[in-house]
């Protein structure tokens, strides 16, 4: 980041820009990976990027990179945040790609029709995330309740099942109760 009047990393003085990076990618990791695999990749990164054995210029930015990203992903209050603000940014990434796409194709189907229009006209179209319903955990859970309900049922049937003769064994020995 540069401050107000220096020169930004493309050459053009002004105000600074957030870039968005990603710190698992950075340090070639998945989100979901423990803090011991994140350290393990830190390590392995920072050999290779350190100043006494890589010597290039690009060595240095990526082993600063590389220092900020895993004290961010090691620390679980901070890694928590960051898991939060990248979804927010993916979240509005998605939002402002589907935005586009319908402003696009709305100026292009009215274009083609000729008519002229005032940009506030174009409706801003209302986006819903959608939740994968039947994802693997849903249809392995599926998959468990109806094996469950069938159990069920059968021992429902062999419980109540009217057909079933005894053997004459069980029918000489019965007990009276004399009500005392």
């Amino acid at each position: 980041m540069s401050a107000p009047g220096r020169k930004r990393s493309d050459g053009k003085p002004g105000a600074h820009r957030h870039e968005f990076i990603d710190l698992y990618e950075l340090l070639e990791v998945s989100p979901r990976a423990s803090v011991d695999v994140i350290q393990a990749a830190y390590r392995i990164l920072a050999r290779n990027y350190h100043p006494d054995v890589n010597a290039s210029a690009e060595a240095g930015v990526r082993i600063r990179q590389l220092n900020a990203a895993y004290k961010v992903l090691s620390n679980a209050q901070d890694r928590a945040r960051y898991d939060l603000e990248c979804a927010r940014m993916r979240r509005n990434e998605r939002v402002t790609e589907v935005t586009q796409r319908i402003a696009l194709t709305t100026i292009s189907a009215r274009e083609r029709q000729g008519v002229l229009f005032d940009r506030r006209s174009v409706a801003r179209p209302i986006v819903q995330e959608r939740v994968a319903i039947l994802s693997g955990p849903a249809i392995l859970g599926l998959i468990v309740v109806g094996a469950m309900a069938a159990f069920l049922l059968i021992v429902l049937w062999a419980t109540f099942d009217g057909g079933v003769e005894y053997p004459a064994a069980y029918a000489q020995h019965t007990v009276q109760w004399s009500g005392r």
